[in-house]
């Protein structure tokens, strides 16, 4: 993950054992100001990443602050069969070839 001020951009895939590192990371910073998570670039989740990212946006709402995901293509398909849409509230943005 590479983090600026409020620009957190994820690789490619995103395993278990690197929830918790981002959770904690994410539990230690304000959130009033707007965040932007990048996922555009990631075509793999552990599930467990579903609970941070709703976490992060209970916090960021709880605190005054915004939240706004891009995804790729490829977490499209999963946050829409898992309902996320309104929730989460994320942006779908094509790779570039």
């Amino acid at each position: 993950m590479v983090e600026n001020n409020n620009i957190w951009s994820f690789p490619l895939q995103i395993a278990f054992e690197m929830v918790p590192l981002y959770s904690k990371k994410f539990e230690e910073m304000s959130c009033k100001q707007p965040i932007l998570f990048d996922l555009s670039r990631t075509d793999y989740i552990h599930s467990s990443f579903i609970g941070f990212l709703i976490n992060a946006k209970q916090k960021t709402d709880a605190e005054g602050g915004s939240l706004e995901i891009h995804i790729s293509p490829e977490l499209e398909k999963l946050f829409v069969k898992q309902d996320l849409k309104n929730f989460l509230q994320f942006h779908c943005i094509k790779k570039s070839a």
